[in-house]
């Protein structure tokens, strides 16, 4: 192995690693209403102040809004009073509930539904059998019980529409049709959540 793969290796390792950090950070902005509420306030507030109007600990949005300007979510301006953080344009435009091309509520169903399904990989890879049951308390036989039991996946086909004038996306090898989203959870080989068939 050369000295240039002992360093790139380490570095891939710890992206996967922490690529779930990542999406939890996301969510929880959206679903508190950072992005919204900076919109709306049409200037850069302070932590304390974020955090007073959506009901957060102070402590803890300040970290949520540092990480978020980590990954480019939020701007922050220095004064002397403190950081005052605003959106970005990336925020603004698919973060936040009111843009056209909000990704909003696909956030959400990643989040609520998704991401507790990918919990139970090793389950599933076990078993060879669906997780819905350990995840959401349903059967699988009640496939539309299991999404629909999320409010945010009703409104799944509206996210994609400003992205792509034929609006696809891809999940592994499996191309998915946003309007079309009820196999999202239920992947084929090329879709590892859970198991089709069982």
């Amino acid at each position: 192995m050369s000295s240039t793969e002992d360093l790139d290796y380490p570095q891939i390792l710890f992206q996967y690693n922490h690529g779930f950090l990542v999406s939890k950070v996301m969510f929880t902005a959206c679903e508190l209403g950072v992005f919204d509420l900076l919109l709306e306030s049409e200037q850069p507030l302070s932590s304390d102040a974020i955090a007073d109007r959506l009901g957060t600990s102070a402590s803890g949005m300040e970290r949520l809004l540092d990480a978020c300007v980590g990954l480019k979510l939020l701007g922050v301006e220095m004064k002397s009073e403190g950081a005052f953080y605003r959106n970005t344009e990336l925020s603004n435009l698919y973060l936040t509930k009111s843009s056209p091309k909000s990704q909003y509520h696909n956030l959400m169903y990643y989040s609520k539904t998704v991401y507790l399904c990918w919990h139970y990989l090793t389950d599933a890879v076990r078993d060879g059998k669906n997780q819905y049951e350990r995840a959401f308390g349903v059967s699988s036989k009640d496939l539309f019980g299991a999404l629909y039991r999320n409010p945010y996946a009703e409104s799944l086909s509206v996210p994609f529409s400003g992205l792509n004038p034929n609006p696809k996306i891809v999940d592994g090898n499996c191309p998915i049709d946003p309007t079309d989203l009820w196999c999202r959870p239920l992947p084929n080989a090329h879709c590892p959540q859970t198991y089709a068939n069982d």
